[in-house]
Formats: structure tokens, sequence, C-alpha cells
């Protein structure tokens, strides 16, 4: 038997104390029928047997001409750890004949278990072959290839762009000279676009890239990976020679083929939310004109704004990110609610005097912290001078928790404020009770994983109380 597959099966298919039998029992010199043995100082029994491919085969065979057969074996037995049985591998659409094609290329081989006495069968099931094994491997070997050449092609479109911005200053000047916000935008994408391309010198791995890229890669395919990437140099480029861009010119600018124009439209929204992630504000505010993604933002209270910016209190209001990165914010108010439904901005501005009696300026999120509301906290907290206090308050499920981490990240530098996080009790009625619901971070934190843990999620709307609750929380 060749020594490579010997060690493929010891490796992958036999545990400790289990040993293949010497002398195989072969037919016809195509299938061999290799016996598995229990070996202790005290017993040797039978305890399974292995028929495969006796010899490798020496083809030299094209990882792309594979038949629809061999491309269903490839589907199924995708790693070592794969086991399917007779009925599974015909509901998969193999027939008998195709299984025993698959047995004599050696992509698969069948184990057969016996009972205590070495000789009844107890279960049959096939695994991943040793030619298949060794086609899997050279593929993965070919892909890592591929995508070494293809960082390599993606790391020298982004430097010939960044080597076009330092030549060629004209649109930093433009942008400069439109307004200084802006322009500290534009300096952070290059910063980005830098970093990128030093993690790209660093690795070939999709997986590191994603990393770099702080996506999720569970929910990310490699072809959608790979077409992000093609966005961002996309960006870069037209960002590189234009002020103002509509979204079909993104990708019509970068391929310049027909139908390029459409190459990003199935990825638009998760491509954009991603790129605000990756920058900390929307593509819009670098110039991206038409068909961004401008995520309102609704508050309620007195606010002010350079640039003439005035909304009053005792009113529900709304702007955009847009805006938000268009200016600094800043309130008059000595208290700051960041609530995550907009439900709760609305009931709060519907209650009399409630917004002027506390001095409130509520912030709704509407169940998601995007980089637009990232923007304003810090801007209410940085230039506020009345502000005394920030109550959170979320929704006792995952999402809300997580969101509360975000907002505690944010309050970190703001030690000289009073931080509240709101944890509902439910039918509380009084008083006393309603101050029970006020933490500390740290309070919070052990009592949200313990409601968690029990399954006591809510939403805000169940347990939204009126003034006279939330009055007591300002008050502890």
């Amino acid at each position: 038997m060749n020594p490579e597959m010997k060690e493929f099966i010891y490796k992958h298919y036999l545990k400790k104390g289990l040993e293949l039998e010497e002398n195989p029992v072969t037919d016809a010199g195509i299938i061999y029928a290799l016996d598995v043995y229990q070996v202790s100082a005290r017993i040797r029994k039978r305890v399974a047997r292995i028929t495969a491919m006796m010899m490798e085969d020496e083809e030299d065979r094209s990882l792309n001409a594979f038949s629809d057969i061999d491309e269903r074996a490839i589907h199924l037995f995708y790693s070592t750890g794969v086991r399917k049985t007779d009925t599974d591998l015909k509901r998969s659409g193999l027939l008998e004949s195709d299984i025993q094609a698959l047995l004599h290329q050696g992509f698969i081989i069948r184990m057969v278990q016996y009972e205590s006495d070495g000789k009844t069968e107890k279960r049959s099931e096939y695994r991943m072959g040793y030619k298949l094994y060794q086609l899997l491997e050279l593929k993965k070997v070919q892909e890592e290839e591929k995508s070494q050449v293809l960082v390599e092609d993606w790391r020298s479109a982004l430097m010939t762009v960044l080597d076009s911005v330092k030549e060629d200053p004209a649109i930093s000047s433009e942008v400069s000279a439109k307004v200084s916000e802006i322009y500290e935008y534009h300096q952070a994408f290059w910063r980005f676009v830098e970093r990128f391309v030093a993690e790209l010198k660093q690795t070939s791995g999709m997986n590191e890239i994603a990393d770099s890229l702080e996506m999720d890669r569970s929910a990310w395919t490699h072809k959608k990976l790979l077409l992000y990437v093609e966005f961002v140099i996309a960006v870069a480029e037209i960002v590189s020679v234009k002020t103002s861009f509509d979204w079909k010119e993104i990708g019509a600018r970068h391929y310049r083929t027909i139908g390029g124009s459409k190459r990003f439209d199935i990825h638009k929204l998760s491509f954009l939310e991603q790129f605000e992630q990756n920058l900390g504000f929307p593509l819009h505010v670098i110039g991206l004109s038409s068909q961004g993604v401008i995520t309102p933002v609704y508050f309620a209270g007195q606010l002010s704004g350079t640039g003439g910016f005035q909304y009053p209190q005792g009113f529900l209001h709304a702007t955009t990110d847009l805006t938000v990165f268009s200016t600094h914010f800043y309130t008059t108010c000595r208290v700051l609610w960041i609530v995550e439904n907009r439900a709760v901005v609305t009931r709060m501005v519907a209650e009399p005097d409630f917004l002027t009696r506390s001095d409130s300026l509520v912030l709704g999120i509407d169940g998601q912290l995007r980089s637009g509301h990232r923007k304003f906290i810090a801007d209410v907290l940085t230039h506020s001078n009345h502000l005394e206090q920030v109550v959170v308050w979320c929704d006792v499920d995952d999402a809300g928790f997580v969101i509360s981490k975000h907002v505690q990240s944010l309050l970190k530098s703001h030690t000289a404020l009073s931080a509240k996080w709101i944890l509902p009790i439910p039918s509380a009625n009084q008083w006393g009770q309603f101050q029970g619901e006020v933490h500390s971070w740290t309070s919070f934190e052990i009592e949200m994983e313990k409601r968690l843990a029990l399954g006591h999620a809510g939403e805000q709307e169940a347990e939204m109380g009126g003034m006279e609750r939330w009055m007591s929380w300002l008050a502890v």
C-alpha cells in the first residue's frame, strides 16, 4: 500500500490502539479490503474493515475537469470528518454504479465497523478517500497562490492611487477650500487606505484580510469578500479624482466595461454599511452625492450646531448623518438620554412638560448605533458645558446589550458625567421600585447577563412608564 495513503488513514480514521492488517485482502488489484484491529497487551480483535482503491491513480487530472459525479462527491465529502451512509449517498442522487466508480477513483473509502465478535456488521459508512484528499489539498494550494497574486494586484492598485494623490494634490486642495471638516474626513479616508495597504503587504490570507476590515466572516461569503475589496479600491480611485460622484460611477469607472456600473448593486446596502464601519463615517461625507444611504437621526430637546443650527426645546426633531458630520452639535440641557427605540422619544415628547422640567435632550438610535449617532453623542459630550448626566436605556435583549456596550465605550473618556443604565423592573409601580431600576455600568452588566441567561428579554415599550418613573431615575 502507498505509504502516504497508509499515513492518511492512520491520521484521520484510526483512533489510538487501532492497527491496520499488514497483508491486505485484494480484489483484482484494484480494490483492497484492509482489516483494522484493536491491539493491546492482552487482546487483538478485528473491529473494522476499510475498502478502497488499491493503487494511486497516476493520471494527472485537472482540477477543472471533474465530472458531475466527481463534483457531487467533492460537495458531499468536503472534509475528512464527514460520514455518509449508503442511504445518504443515494438520497443525494448517486446510483450504486456511481458509488462504485468513486471507490475505484479513490475519491471515497468504505468503512465497516463490527460488533464485539469481529464478524457481525454494526455500521457501514463512507468517508473521504486519499485521492480526493490529495486533490482538495492541491486545490487549496492553488487557491492560496491565486490569492497571493490577487492580493498583490490589490496592493499595487491602491499604491497607484495613493501615489497619484501625493503627486497631484488638486482634489485635496479643492476639498480643503470648501470645508475644513470635510477635508479632515478625506484625510481620515486616505489614512484608512494606507492602513489597508499595509495589511495587504503583510498577508495574503483572506481570513486575515477580513479581520483587518472588521468583517463578520460567518456572514460574508468568500466571493462577497473579494467583491468588497474591489469596491474599496473602486471608491479610492474615484475619491482620488472627484469631490462628488454618483453610486453608478464607482463601478463604471473601476471596471470600464458594459455592466460595470451595476457590479456592486447586489450588495449596495451591506457594502455601504461595512465601509461606514471601517471609516467611522458614511461615504456621502466624502463625495457620494446620490443613491447613498442617508441615515435619519431622531431626537427631542434643545440642540444647537455651528453654522446656525437651532432646534428648540419641547419638540421632536430629525436631522441626517450628513448634517451631523457637517457641523458640531451642543446642548444647554443638563441630561442626555440615549434610547434604543424611536417610540420612547415620541412618548417623552408627548408627556406634557417632561423635556422642559427635566431639562433633557433625548436621542433615539432606532435599534442600531450608526456612525451618525456616534458623532452626535461625541459632539454633545464634548461641547456641552451644562451637561451633568447621561441616561442609557435599551431593550433587554442581546442587541440592546451590544448597543449598551458601544455606548459605554463612548462614555469612558467622560468620567465627570454621571452615567446611568436603565433596567426596568416588570410591573414596577412605586417611586422606590422605579429607583431600583437605575444601575451603574458594573451592576447593569451583571443584571443584564442574568436576565438574558434566564430568558427574561423585553422591549422598552413593554415597560414604558411615564414622567414619574423617568423623573425618579434622574433623582437617584
